[in-house]
């Protein structure tokens, strides 16, 4: 950490987009530049709402299987393998790397509740 002009400052890299950016006084924990993130998200349900928002726009905001996209809050993150499973999309103390979480969700498809429930019926009925 240096000093400038009387203010603390720390150069890092931001979690999401990989670029340098200086985190300015009271920000030493910062993981996301001001363009990713210009302002911090005070709540773990801010952060992971912020999260789910990068997470669907990496997935595409949309149903793969029908391509439904009117309301975001019914895309689900479907893992195409169980046994690859690291770890829960939707887990409540999830504030992660966005590189990990970029990892978790190439292991996925962003489908629709409804489609979401289809492939779980079929899954128990043993259908493909």
């Amino acid at each position: 950490m240096r000093r400038s002009q009387g203010i603390n400052i720390s150069e890092k890299i931001c979690a999401k987009c990989g670029k340098k950016f200086i985190a300015k006084e009271n920000a030493y924990n910062r993981r996301y530049c001001y363009e990713c993130v210009p302002l911090v998200p005070k709540s773990g349900a801010g952060q992971r709402a912020l999260i789910k928002k990068w997470a669907l726009e990496y997935k595409g905001n949309k149903c793969e299987i029908c391509g439904y996209n009117k309301c975001s809050e019914v895309l689900d993150f479907h893992h195409l393998d169980p046994q690859e499973k690291d770890f829960n999309l939707s887990d409540r103390n999830l504030i992660l790397d966005w590189q990990v979480i970029k990892k978790e969700l190439d292991k996925c498809q962003l489908v629709c509740a409804n489609c979401h429930r289809e492939i779980h019926s079929k899954e128990k009925k043993g259908d493909d």
